[in-house]
């Protein structure tokens, strides 16, 4: 509704509610609460007069508001503006009831992130109606703009005109998410929106297509924050449960292109978001995301979802809970992609609709994802770790090169009485990932998921008294290359490994008093005596 609630106004002239009046200087009768109206007669700048909630706000044809960065005004019901309105990159206007309503014309300023080059990409949405957001009032006549089509299948990228023509709007839709492109300007690119604001319960259409750019990945949705304030995924979810995936996407452009890489989304759920520290749960005004939805329906926006955390496009750090997660990272020729695995008393060892999260990079050129049966995880939550109980998962790797790439952790925190280990079948190697990267050869561009495999590792070591193994029973020394195990007692190991100082498994083998070593140089090594009933004992030698 674009006329003025003249209704509304006429009540609050007469005194029908309790009310404040802003001069420019102070109010009238005390600041406004939510069961005080206020009425904005003069200059209003939250960052010089402060935030405020108010039951009512109106702004008459001499009053003025500017909602600054990192601040927010709160409205209980209605809003009605005659004189001007602005919310400021990161400002926030909330409202509460969503049965308000919003009247009169206001603008919304969002900044893009810092664009290094030409031809970068943001996914964007609107904060106000359909009707004023014509995309030649909002972006520069270079951009490009698109549209993911789910509403087909498999589902493809619609170019969008900024020329409206018959059967084709150039206005982005409510709560639909687009992407867009700036082929000629750089650096921070404000957005301004101009128009009456969205409130209230929003309805958008998600489809359960397949994809054309990752065959075989149905209902993934673009669609995007309608409010000029920023949502919280979990409530947002929460209330959409029976019809979204647990975990969100957020599209950070790495470098400029056409391909669309895992690398480049941030994912988030209730374990954690990955990369590491990328992001937490609040998504900003005007911010585009992709959801997977389990069937062709409809999920709904609503005021409950709004927070005053607004925000710059998901460039605020989580600050959810790292607790038993750990982040691991490949790279190489490049390019790098990172997955989490994490530990959570609520997570089980199948598809957990809140802690696991489908690794959507088909099309990468360098892909590493935790398997889970049939699925590629970007996100693999499990149960908690439990002493003496080790857990293993394999791990999926593709490049679209050869050559040489590393693995290695990106961060973690994992209970330190574990190990995490990386195994690599192929090599017959075994590598602590806290003592040292992982190093090694790709010679083909297929898909390989069974050469690795993750290992957390319950350090037996820290309970050797309890198993009555005594260190000091075990010599262990050199004569030439033979290498020489003296055992007092009769309990003997049933496996031994050897360790070079960066970790590197150099040999594996049943236990043996005696072995040869032709292959070692000389230095120290680390040698690991597994006892299948009372754990490890480690002992140094030198060669």
């Amino acid at each position: 509704m674009k006329a003025c609630n003249l209704l509304f106004l006429f009540l609050m002239s007469i005194g029908s509610f309790a009310q404040t009046t802003w001069d420019g200087s102070s109010w009238s009768s005390g600041e406004p609460t939510n069961t005080v109206d206020a009425i904005i007669a003069g200059s209003y700048d939250t960052k010089l007069h402060g935030e405020f909630t108010a039951k009512n706000l109106s702004i008459t044809a001499t009053g003025s508001i500017v909602v600054q960065s990192s601040t927010s005004i709160t409205v209980q019901t209605n809003m009605d503006n005659l004189g001007s309105f602005t919310i400021e990159d990161r400002g926030s206007l909330i409202m509460i009831d969503d049965v308000g309503t919003v009247f009169g014309n206001y603008i919304v300023n969002r900044n893009t992130p810092d664009y290094l080059t030409i031809g970068w990409t943001s996914f964007f949405s609107s904060p106000v109606i359909e009707d004023d957001s014509n995309i030649t009032s909002i972006f520069n006549s270079s951009d490009v703009i698109f549209y993911w089509d789910t509403s087909v299948s498999p589902t493809y990228w619609v170019f969008i005109p900024h020329e409206e023509s018959p059967g084709v709007s150039n206005k982005l839709g409510l709560g639909k998410g687009y992407a867009v492109r700036s082929d000629v300007e750089t650096g921070f690119i404000t957005r301004t929106f101009t128009g009456e604001l969205n409130t209230g319960d929003i309805s958008v259409t998600v489809y359960y297509s397949d994809s054309s750019t990752s065959p075989g990945q149905f209902g993934y949705n673009v669609i995007g924050n309608p409010y000029p304030s920023a949502i919280d995924w979990f409530a947002f979810k929460d209330d959409n449960a029976s019809i979204l995936s647990g975990t969100m996407y957020l599209w950070r452009q790495q470098a400029t292109g056409g391909v669309n890489h895992a690398s480049s989304y941030i994912a988030l759920n209730s374990l954690g978001v990955v990369p590491y520290d990328s992001a937490n749960e609040f998504i900003g005004s005007a911010q585009g995301f992709v959801v997977k939805t389990n069937a062709d329906s409809n999920v709904v926006f609503k005021n409950a979802h709004r927070v005053s955390n607004n925000e710059q496009f998901f460039r605020s750090s989580n600050r959810r809970s790292t607790a038993n997660n750990s982040w691991l990272k490949i790279e190489g020729a490049g390019n790098k992609s990172t997955i989490l695995v994490g530990f959570n008393s609520a997570a089980t060892t199948g598809f957990d609709n809140d802690y696991d999260g489908i690794f959507i990079g088909g099309t990468d050129p360098l892909q590493l994802y935790s398997l889970n049966g049939p699925d590629k995880l970007l996100i693999n939550g499990l149960p908690e770790l439990v002493s003496p109980n080790d857990v293993s998962l394999p791990l999926g790797i593709k490049s679209s090169t050869t050559g040489s790439f590393t693995i290695s952790i990106e961060e973690e925190f994992i209970d330190p009485d574990f190990l995490i280990k990386l195994e690599d079948t192929q090599a017959m190697t075994i590598t602590d990932l806290r003592i040292s990267d992982y190093t090694f050869n790709v010679n083909s561009t297929s898909a390989d998921e069974s050469r690795f495999i993750l290992h957390y590792e319950y350090d037996t070591s820290l309970s050797i008294d309890d198993a009555v193994i005594d260190e000091n029973d075990i010599r262990t020394y050199f004569i030439n290359d033979e290498l020489n195990l003296v055992v007092k007692g009769n309990r003997l190991p049933d496996s031994m490994s050897i360790y070079d100082l960066n970790g590197k498994m150099v040999l594996m083998s049943i236990f043996k008093p005696r072995i040869m070593t032709n292959n070692l140089s000389s230095g120290i090594y680390l040698i690991e005596l597994n006892y299948n009933e009372y754990g490890k004992v480690y002992k140094s030698v030198i060669k």
